[in-house]
């Protein structure tokens, strides 16, 4: 399954509908926080599939906010309302669950030595400023590990080394979800949030006594064996060992949309909202960002009606992080596009959000799962596989390309020029092509009869031909 829109979820007691999107539709879990219950009940997606089997399918059903769900499985929709939906789960949670941390009652629960650990860890993490995404993505790392664990019937104060090896293999072959592989990436960010939850938990215990005072971490640390390879000569720094456990990351060109991919989408938009966004995402290489009660606002779904400056033809957008303002240009063919959103489909709004939901989202702000599933529709109408992220690879690259590495960083937003040269300034194609005819060329000349500069005759050729031979056969003519 994919992921639920996520307007209207507030008023259900759900706090967090998450996806991967950096992994395949499978990788999904719902962190469910009702009112009444103070910790966390995790399920992973294998849980929430079996609550859902029961739903009745739809051939064509409703789709986006129309239908409140995003599309759960390939080619499939699903015609059911949130409440529905949750409903169901509520049902299903109050089973006990398999991920062993906890259930779901209507009266309060005891939460799990795991749960009230990772919550613990969680609040550790937002003390010391880490952002609602870290905190999100980390808490649903974490309860993956602690479904394992209980499937194995696995302490938390008795993991060990070999645990977590056990359990980094199984998740990196995509056991847990039909042998599906994981990318390097994915396992490596996997194998960060336990060394940071493991770390947090030695500390903690060191200072105020517990099971992990003094312990070693169980996850495999830097290893001490001489690395592959040797670092490179002047200032280039020696290659530094992995962690036992790590995977090589390959270095991905990132993915770009062609200008007629570019185009289909934008006319294959069924909405003026969505095509002056998409006009934003293919011009200004900015992120989509979000707008949302957790999270707060960014990027261009985080934009107010303040933020569209008409007077110099430019929008202030908050970047990820810090949320620093941020301004960019934008074009006419935007300002038409929002015009014609602004008085048809946004029309009297209160909300001071750019972006509101259309239909039944009306007149709330747009949210980033509402926007992503209108760009999964549009793709599969269109037959152009995009992300809301592809747009932003496109337009630094280009940028890259005409206006060198200074201007993308500044227009992209990053802190510091290296994430742009090591993302996006690579040595073209055609630059490399040119280089290898060079070498042919020159590897051709060399083979050749030798030429000379003057028409000469043919026995005063003879004789140079008799001095130059030995010379070119590294021999001397004396």
């Amino acid at each position: 399954m994919t992921s639920f829109v996520g307007e209207g979820l507030d008023g259900l007691g759900v706090v967090d509908v998450i996806a991967n999107h950096d992994e395949p539709p499978a990788e999904v879990g719902v962190a469910v926080r009702p009112p009444e219950v103070c910790a966390a009940t995790y399920v992973e997606s294998p849980f929430l599939e079996e609550a859902l089997e029961a739903f009745p399918k739809s051939d064509g059903g409703l789709s986006g906010e129309e239908g409140g769900l995003a599309d759960l499985g390939v080619g499939q929709r699903w015609a059911v309302g949130l409440a529905d939906v949750f409903s169901r789960v509520f049902e299903f949670l109050t089973r006990d669950c398999r991920a062993g941390l906890g259930s779901y009652e209507r009266s309060p629960a005891v939460a799990s030595p795991v749960v009230q650990a990772v919550e613990e860890f969680v609040g550790y993490l937002e003390r010391r400023g880490r952002g609602t995404y870290t905190s999100r993505s980390y808490r649903l790392g974490l309860g993956n590990f602690g479904e394992w664990l209980a499937g194995k019937s696995i302490e938390l104060a008795a993991v060990s080394k070999t645990d977590v090896e056990a359990y980094i293999d199984r998740f990196a072959r995509g056991l847990d979800r039909g042998g599906q592989a994981r990318a390097a990436r994915t396992v490596n960010h996997r194998l960060s949030v336990l060394a940071s939850f493991f770390g947090f938990l030695i500390e903690r215990d060191t200072d105020r006594g517990g099971v992990w005072a003094g312990r070693t971490s169980p996850v495999p640390a830097m290893t001490t064996e001489p690395t592959h390879g040797m670092g490179g000569g002047g200032s280039a720094p020696p290659r530094r060992p992995r962690a036992e456990l790590r995977r090589r990351e390959p270095r991905a060109e990132p993915k770009v949309l062609s200008d007629d991919q570019v185009s289909a989408l934008i006319e294959g938009a069924r909405s003026w909202r969505d095509k002056a966004i998409l006009i934003l995402l293919s011009q200004s290489g900015q992120r989509i960002g979000d707008w949302s009660a957790e999270h707060g606002r960014h990027g261009i779904l985080g934009l107010r009606l303040g933020d569209l400056d008409r007077r110099r033809s430019a929008m202030i957008v908050l970047l990820k992080g810090a949320r620093d303002q941020h301004r960019v240009p934008v074009t006419d063919t935007f300002w038409q596009a929002f015009d014609t959103y602004r008085d048809q489909e946004r029309r009297d709004a209160t909300t001071d959000a750019a972006w509101v939901g259309l239909r039944r989202g009306w007149p709330e702000p747009l949210t980033y799962s509402a926007f992503e599933a209108a760009l999964r529709a549009l793709s599969a109408r269109t037959g152009v596989p995009v992300t809301a992220h592809m747009f932003r690879h496109t337009v630094a690259t280009h940028v890259v390309a005409t206006a060198g590495v200074a201007v993308a960083q500044q227009l992209l937003g990053h802190a510091h020029v290296g994430t742009t040269v090591d993302t996006y300034a690579h040595v073209d194609h055609q630059a490399m092509a040119k280089a290898i005819a060079e070498i042919e060329r020159r590897a051709l000349n060399a083979n050749s009869e030798p030429s000379y500069a003057f028409h000469y005759s043919p026995s005063t050729l003879a004789e140079l031909e008799a001095v130059t031979a030995p010379q070119r056969a590294g021999g001397d003519s004396r």
